[in-house]
């Protein structure tokens, strides 16, 4: 299974302390992850939707008016040698 890293430039909820926070995710859609402040040391979450959006070009900078339809789900990769 493939994995996808977020990073994330977050201010601590507590002191303000700006850092950076890499987390991740294995294919969920959505997801969190408990962090530690490094400047007061208090606990934090970050939580996170992955959303999707769309455009289709006609090889052009501006997008064209047509439908374009997605969708997003959940699952294991079925090529994975792991998950046999």
């Amino acid at each position: 299974m493939r994995a996808i890293t977020i990073r994330f430039s977050v201010e601590c909820p507590h002191c303000s302390k700006k850092q950076t926070v890499e987390a991740l995710s294995n294919g969920e859609i959505d997801g969190a992850a408990l962090e530690e402040c490094k400047g007061c040391h208090q606990s934090f979450v970050i939580g996170w939707s992955i959303e999707i959006g769309v455009d289709v070009f006609k090889c052009d900078a501006e997008p064209a008016e047509v439908d374009c339809t997605y969708s997003l789900s959940e699952g294991w990769d079925p090529d994975d040698p792991e998950e046999e």
